[in-house]
């Protein structure tokens, strides 16, 4: 069977995760999103999910197709957007009125001429991997990466969440 390619592959975050505060640019949310796709979270009463964030590799042509063109920016410039993504952090709401911060990366390794390692922080577990009790949204990143700035990624992050109200 044929590998889906990484464009093709839902991702699946709990709605609290993206109702936060995530100061990102687009390159950042696209490395988050890129993140994602080989979790599989909690979302039903099954064995078949993640426990642990293992790691999750993007291979050098995938990094290469998806972020060295006139749209997307550089490949050469990867590790100043990669060091801005690993010191990114989320600030989560409290029921009580309070809010909290958490680290999103455990790390991220470039490999030369073979990819990209990328692992979440434990910290984020309620939020990526246990959300069998909460609301969640799930998309493609086909439809994410097409997008030119990252409010129209909030944006459109947003308008799905709330289908999954309607």
């Amino acid at each position: 069977m044929k590998e889906l390619s990484v464009l093709d592959k839902e991702i699946i975050q709990a709605n609290p995760l993206i109702r936060a505060k995530k100061q990102m640019n687009l390159t950042e949310m696209r490395l988050f999103a890129l993140g994602l796709q080989d979790i599989r979270p909690h979302i039903r009463d099954d064995k078949f999910h993640d426990v642990e964030f293992h790691e999750t590799f993007i291979s050098y042509g995938d990094l290469i197709a998806l972020f060295d063109d006139k749209n997307n920016g550089n490949i050469a410039n990867l590790k100043n957007r990669i060091e801005k993504a690993y010191d990114a952090k989320i600030e989560l709401s409290r029921k009580d009125g309070g809010f909290g911060f958490r680290h999103i990366y455990k790390k991220i390794d470039y490999i030369p001429y073979k990819g990209l390692v990328i692992q979440f922080d434990d910290e984020i577990k309620p939020y990526i991997l246990e959300i069998i009790n909460q609301q969640y949204t799930k998309y493609k990143l086909k439809a994410f990466f097409a997008l030119s700035s990252p409010y129209a990624w909030r944006l459109l992050e947003s308008l799905l969440e709330m289908q999954g109200y309607l």
